[in-house]
């Protein structure tokens, strides 16, 4: 009863491109088990030039209506931080924009808002596209602890958001020490194990 969201995207590529197992026209998701969520990572501000936004949204339609027709779930990873401040404004624009445009993501994975009446906003503009998204998953971004615990507060006024997805905040510096050969195999593992039971305890006091 895993849940698999596998990565569809060419690593950091901006704009956009889809990796080897989905290929340019997306034929190879009809090869994909259908419990593996499509998870896209896409790059996106408002204030990309237009040449890159319409590319982008191109690609993001394409893989869209391939998952549709292929009954995969889609979901859709926006960062809009690559060379810019994180503001709750652009990621709502964001979002409403994909939404104008046809993409109805299953599942959103964003990056935290700042402020919690946003959340309320986020809630709403959702709603109101599309009432059968499943939900959101916060992104960690590799944050340190405090300032995740900051963030799982603020969206715990949001009814869409159903988790967190915060890698590297649970193994980055650990993977460091551990590649350099500062600590060993066990004591990586139980700082991550460990990384991990604490924001599973921040969550759950906040939710």
């Amino acid at each position: 009863n895993l849940w698999i969201a596998r990565p569809a995207e060419l690593p950091k590529s901006f704009p956009v491109e889809f990796g080897n197992d989905v290929g340019e026209n997306c034929y190879g998701l009809i090869e994909w088990p259908k419990n593996h969520i499509v998870k896209l990572l896409c790059f996106y501000n408002p204030i990309d030039s237009k040449d890159i936004r319409l590319q982008q949204e191109k690609n993001l339609i394409s893989i869209f209506k391939a998952c549709r027709q292929n009954n995969l779930e889609f979901l859709l990873e926006i960062i809009t931080s690559r060379e810019y401040e994180t503001n709750d404004e652009d990621i709502l624009k964001v979002i409403d924009h994909l939404y104008r445009i046809g993409i109805r993501p299953d599942w959103w994975k964003l990056e935290p808002l700042k402020e919690q009446k946003n959340w309320l906003k986020l809630d709403k503009l959702i709603v109101e596209w599309d009432q059968f998204c499943r939900g959101i998953l916060l992104l960690g971004l590799d944050k340190p602890m405090r300032q995740l615990s900051r963030s799982f507060k603020f969206a715990q006024s949001s009814k869409m958001v159903k988790g967190f997805a915060v890698g590297r905040s649970i193994f980055g510096k650990v993977a460091e020490k551990w590649f350099s050969g500062k600590i060993s195999d066990t004591e990586a593992t139980k700082v991550m194990s460990d990384n991990f039971y604490k924001l599973c305890a921040i969550w759950n006091k906040n939710n």
